[in-house]
């Protein structure tokens, strides 16, 4: 597969993600740990330099591209093997059909 086509498949990967994560929302769970982060990330940074802030902020856009990046690869590939499985199972199904002279 070329570069090219390489790079559309995983835009068009991407675009779906996205359109997908729009319509999902929080858990309790999930907002309840995202405040004790917050609290957490408050009391951590009031002691920090500025120095130490930037590179902190850095630490953590990195940790948030990071995991974007393995969320998407985990949607890809789930979504791969949902697209084999029903390929699988309707090619059966057509062949049964095919067999049974239901075609």
């Amino acid at each position: 597969m070329k570069g090219c086509e390489i790079m559309a498949k995983k835009k068009a990967m991407k675009d779906l993600y996205s359109r997908i994560l729009e319509d999902i929302t929080n858990t309790l769970e999930y907002s309840r740990l995202q405040i004790n982060y917050s609290k957490l990330e408050k009391e951590f940074e009031k002691d920090l330099t500025e120095d130490q802030k930037k590179q902190f902020l850095m630490l953590s856009d990195l940790s948030v591209d990071m995991n974007e990046e393995s969320r998407l690869q985990i949607f890809a590939e789930g979504f791969g093997l949902a697209v084999k499985i029903m390929t699988e199972v309707y090619y059966k199904e057509d062949t049964t059909m095919q067999q049974s002279g239901n075609i």
